[in-house]
C-alpha cells in the first residue's frame, strides 16, 4: 500500500508539473482574440458548477475518459464518439456562469478541461493526496494563470511570447473579462474541494484535522479569489487611462488647430487692417490734392478777373483823357 501511494502521489505531481508548464504556454502563445470556444466547454463549466452543489455526477465526469475496462464495446463506442468530436468544428461564442455570459479566449477552454481533471483527481483518491490538490496544487495553478495573464497583457509579454505588435484596448478588456470570469468560478472550485473533504472524512473521529484542511482551503482560495479581482481593477485602470490620453490627445490637437487658425485669422485681420489704413490714406491724399488742385484753379481765375478789371478800368481812363 505504501508503495502504490508513493507511486500515486509520483504521478500526481508529475501531472501538475506538466499542468502548469501547459497552461503557461497557452497563456503565453494567446493572441487574445474572440475565436470561439469548443461546443464542449460549457458542459465542463456546468459539471464543475453542479459538482459544487454536491452533484457528482461520476458518469458524466468519466465520459469519454475511457477506463471501464470491463466494458470493450463501450470503449470502442466512446472511441468513436470522440473521433466524430474531432471531426467537428462547432464552436460557441461565450460561456454563461450564474447567469453571465462571457466571452473568452480558447486557451481557456483548454485550461478548464485541466481544472476538470485536477477535481476528478481529488474525487477519486482520499485523505493526503486529495488534500494536497486542494490545498496547493490547484491554487498554485489558479496563481500561476493570474501571474501569466498579468506579465502578458500589464507586462506587455504578449508582443514577445504571441507576436502581437501591440498590447491595445481590446486585449485589456478581453483579459478583463478573463479575470473577472475566475474570480466567480473560484469560488465554485473552492466548494467542490470542500465538498470532497466533507465527504471523505463523515467518519474520521479527528475533527480538528479536518477543521485545520477546511480553514486551509479557504485561505488559498480567497486568496486566488482576490489576486483575480485585484488584477481586474489594475487592468481596468490600465484601460481608463489609455483612453483618457488618447481622448486627451485628440482634444490637444483640436484646440492647437483652432489657435493656428485664430492666428491666421487674426494676421489676415491685421494685414486687412493696414491695407484698409493706406487705402484711407490714399483716399485723404487724394481729396487733399484735388482740394488743392481746385485752390489753384480758383486763386489763377480770381487773378485773371482782377487783371481784366484793371485793364477795362485803364481802357476807360484812356478813352476820357483822348476826348
Amino acid at each position: 500500500k505504501e508503495i502504490n501511494n508513493k507511486q500515486l502521489f509520483n504521478f500526481i505531481q508529475q501531472f501538475h508539473k506538466k499542468s502548469l508548464k501547459k497552461s503557461i504556454q497557452l497563456i503565453e502563445l494567446e493572441i487574445w482574440k474572440d475565436e470561439g470556444l469548443p461546443i464542449n466547454t460549457q458542459n465542463i463549466l456546468d459539471l464543475i458548477i453542479n459538482a459544487s452543489n454536491g452533484d457528482f455526477d461520476y458518469n458524466e465526469w468519466t465520459k469519454g475518459l475511457s477506463i471501464d475496462f470491463n466494458n470493450i464495446n463501450k470503449k470502442e463506442e466512446m472511441e468513436k464518439e470522440e473521433k466524430d468530436k474531432e471531426n467537428t468544428t462547432e464552436l460557441r461564442k461565450s460561456l454563461t456562469l450564474h447567469s453571465q455570459n462571457y466571452i473568452l479566449p480558447s486557451s481557456m477552454g483548454i485550461i478548464l478541461i485541466t481544472i476538470k481533471a485536477y477535481l476528478l483527481l481529488i474525487h477519486l483518491f482520499k485523505n493526503k493526496i486529495n488534500n494536497i490538490i486542494s490545498q496547493n496544487y490547484l491554487p498554485e495553478l489558479l496563481k500561476a494563470i493570474n501571474l501569466k495573464i498579468h506579465q502578458s497583457i500589464l507586462g506587455a509579454q504578449a508582443s514577445k511570447t504571441a507576436g502581437l505588435k501591440h498590447i491595445t484596448t481590446k486585449h485589456l478588456a478581453f483579459a478583463c473579462e478573463v479575470c473577472r470570469f475566475w474570480s466567480i468560478l473560484v469560488n465554485d472550485i473552492s466548494r467542490v474541494c470542500l465538498s470532497e473533504i466533507d465527504n471523505n472524512n463523515n467518519n474520521n473521529n479527528n475533527s480538528e484535522i479536518i477543521i485545520n484542511v477546511r480553514k486551509n482551503i479557504i485561505k488559498e482560495f480567497d486568496e486566488v479569489k482576490e489576486l483575480f479581482k485585484d488584477q481586474v481593477v489594475d487592468l481596468y485602470d490600465k484601460l481608463v487611462s489609455i483612453m483618457r490620453d488618447t481622448v486627451g490627445s485628440v482634444l490637444n490637437r483640436i484646440n492647437v488647430e483652432e489657435f493656428v487658425n485664430r492666428d491666421e485669422d487674426v494676421e489676415d485681420n491685421e494685414e486687412e487692417g493696414e491695407e484698409s489704413k493706406k487705402d484711407s490714406v490714399d483716399k485723404l491724399e487724394g481729396i487733399e490734392e484735388v482740394e488743392t488742385k481746385e485752390g489753384e484753379t480758383k486763386e489763377v481765375e480770381s487773378k485773371e478777373v482782377e487783371t481784366k478789371e484793371i485793364e477795362s478800368e485803364e481802357g476807360e481812363e484812356t478813352k476820357e483823357v483822348s476826348t
